[in-house]
């Protein structure tokens, strides 16, 4: 009885370990994903402002 417990516990502490690593895998690649997404929007509003002002537009609408 005794030994069944402890394989019980050792197997869920085990899953829990690869799920949680599994967890901070994927939040770390949404995380990246989500930096880059922001970084290109940032370029591309503030490209099209550059290219605004290069062409003598002073409204910013």
């Amino acid at each position: 009885m005794r030994k069944q417990i402890y394989t019980q516990a050792y197997f869920l502490i085990q899953n829990n370990h690869n799920y949680s690593h599994s967890f901070g895998v994927r939040m770390k690649y949404v995380g990246l994903n989500t930096l880059i997404g922001v970084y290109a929007a940032a370029r591309y509003y503030f490209n099209a402002l550059r290219l605004k002002s290069a062409n003598g537009e002073t409204t910013f609408d």
